[in-house]
């Protein structure tokens, strides 16, 4: 058996990491290889578009702000 560790990135910061247009696709359909499911419909997940549009406006509104930030940081 075998066990793994992943760490789920900062969501706090995750714009400045991929595009809203990638967050979208990574929601929808997962990620695979990782604990990241899909959640959109489109990937068989519960969530429409328009639910999964309402996460992408979330997560844009808890983004810290750039000054203090660390590209590519996951330990925000």
């Amino acid at each position: 058996m075998h066990t793994f560790t992943w760490t789920a990135p900062a969501l706090n910061t995750v714009l400045y990491r991929f595009s809203a247009d990638e967050v979208r696709y990574i929601l929808t359909y997962g990620r695979p290889f990782s604990p990241m499911s899909a959640w959109g419909l489109d990937g068989g997940g519960p969530l429409n578009a328009q639910q999964i549009d309402w996460l992408v406006a979330y997560i844009r509104s808890i983004q810290l702000p750039a000054q203090g930030c660390r590209a590519g940081s996951t330990d925000n």
